[in-house]
């Protein structure tokens, strides 16, 4: 894809917006967070952006594709790679990239156990849960924007009820009634009134006689879930959030569900996502496996709406070396060193190729991150100790 000027400029500026490291350089806790992320062999909740290796060419489709949901359209994506290529990763920055941009975000593990995708009131209710807007404390998106809401709605209309609730009445009538009791409750300080209306939003509200106290006849079910959610990203546009963006992160493919009637209802729920891709201001991502697009060409030649398609392979073994020193440099930032020219020049690019060299395993860019994390970690304990004499307990 060519880069258009715009699009480079607006990468430079989430590079610029996003820095964890104002001057190039991490600091303190941010630092030693990221540090811990890799250590575990997860992308960092801050810094993604930073800590990526030649991503630009991807980086630079998502900047693209957030800017064309802000418009008012609607993408589907899938992001194809092979387990350990930095799919997560990129989930991470993109995620960075819409925060930046003032988008929704809500980012979700999809597990058979705890998201299943054969469940979609689950898939939905972990949605809102998950859900990012910026300037909120994670896990409070919902409730800060709402009360945002409420307030500025009440200052623009001088407190008269009918002019603050006008712009809302293009929603359905159900959501027309659960943001008027947000509204009512906020204006008066209850609280139990505003968790009962963020209980419903967030299809937790089983109880249909609760549900009546907010004006409603209906309350959460998987075959609603759709439908809440593109109200939902109706009323983040209302909130004055360019759009949402969910992230699905498939920890574990359709096809490895136990169970056929499991599978099929997954199946069935994932041409339901990706059919509601169309609702606008909505980017859905679906980053999965090689695997599950070898099962599933088929079902993805009959969806209505095709996805776009992003493949991306593992890192290379240069781009390898060039974040180890991202990775080094960022643990010499963070603790103090002893005898620190044992992980300088050629020492330690001598270790970076022998450690490529010595096994397979260390070639996805997880497992590689978390071992030259734990090597620096052995040689910053031990001042005699240099990275290569742990090549051979690795």
């Amino acid at each position: 894809m060519a880069a258009r000027p715009e699009w480079q400029q607006a990468l430079e500026q989430v590079r610029s917006r996003l820095a964890v490291f104002p001057s190039g350089q991490p600091t303190g806790e941010d630092a030693r967070a990221i540090l811990a992320a890799l250590r575990t062999g997860v992308p960092p909740q801050r810094g993604a952006v930073e800590m990526s290796v030649d991503r630009d060419k991807e980086f630079l489709t998502l900047i693209a594709d957030i800017q064309e949901v802000a418009s008012g359209s609607s993408q589907l994506l899938v992001i194809n790679g092979p387990y350990g290529a930095g799919k997560s990763h990129l989930l991470h920055v993109l995620r960075e990239i819409a925060l930046s941009k003032d988008s929704a975000v809500s980012l979700i593990s999809l597990t058979h156990r705890e998201c299943p995708l054969h469940d979609l009131l689950a898939v939905y209710q972990h949605i809102v849960r998950c859900l990012e807007i910026p300037s909120a404390p994670k896990g409070q998106a919902l409730q800060v924007a709402l009360e945002r809401w409420a307030t500025s709605l009440y200052e623009y209309s001088r407190g008269r009820a009918d002019a603050a609730l006008a712009a809302v009445r293009r929603l359905p009538r159900e959501f027309q009634s659960v943001l008027a009791a947000f509204y009512s409750a906020a204006r008066v300080g209850d609280s139990a009134g505003m968790s009962l209306v963020l209980s419903w939003l967030r299809g937790e509200l089983g109880n249909l006689r609760e549900a009546r106290r907010l004006g409603v006849d209906v309350v959460p079910t998987g075959d609603s879930a759709l439908w809440m959610l593109g109200n939902l990203a109706r009323i983040l546009r209302f909130l004055k959030l360019s759009g949402l963006v969910v992230l699905f992160d498939e920890a574990e493919t359709i096809a490895s569900v136990p169970r056929l009637e499991q599978r099929e209802a997954g199946y069935r729920n994932l041409r339901c996502v990706m059919e509601s891709g169309r609702t606008p201001f909505c980017y859905f991502v679906y980053a999965t496996t090689p695997d599950f697009m070898d099962h599933s060409r088929e079902f993805l030649g009959t969806l209505q709406k095709r996805p776009k398609i992003l493949e991306i392979a593992s890192l290379g073994r240069d781009d390898l070396i060039r974040w180890s020193l991202l990775i080094r440099d960022l643990h010499l930032q963070s603790y103090t060193w002893p005898n620190v020219g044992r992980v300088k020049g050629s020492k330690w690019l001598r270790f970076v190729r022998a450690l490529l060299e010595s096994s397979r395993e260390h070639a996805t860019s997880r497992a590689f991150g978390r071992t030259v994390v734990a090597v620096l970690d052995m040689c910053q304990r031990d001042p005699d100790l240099s990275p290569e004499a742990t090549l051979a307990g690795l």
